[in-house]
């Protein structure tokens, strides 16, 4: 079963010099569309996308932290905030005529 998620990751903490390399992992490990590059002061790099995952969520992080280490050469922070749009908590309100009259201010005749 697959299911789509909204995805936002933050590496920080990560070699300078090998910025693109990290890019160029996270954009091959997962379909990312929008990739903020850091603030050479910071050492954050900021990267977020909608993706279709199948399976387990926990998987395709794995993967993602294993690339991203690869391309640092060595550890660096990785923060993953994943929402699955598929299932998001909502509330349903049916509004019937008396909810009309209330709302319009018109008696109902």
């Amino acid at each position: 079963m697959s299911s789509w998620y909204k995805i936002e990751v933050s590496v920080n903490a990560f070699d300078l010099t090998k910025e693109d390399a990290i890019i160029e992992a996270a954009r091959t490990a997962w379909d990312f569309d929008n990739v903020t590059k850091t603030d050479k002061n910071v050492k954050t790099l900021y990267i977020s996308g909608e993706s279709q995952v199948g399976g387990e969520i926990t998987d395709y992080i794995g993967r993602f932290a294993k690339a991203i280490w690869k391309a640092n050469g060595k550890y660096c922070d990785i923060d993953v905030q994943a929402l699955c749009v598929e299932d998001l908590p909502f509330e349903d309100y049916s509004l019937d005529d008396e909810d009309y009259t209330r709302l319009m201010g018109e008696v109902k005749t």
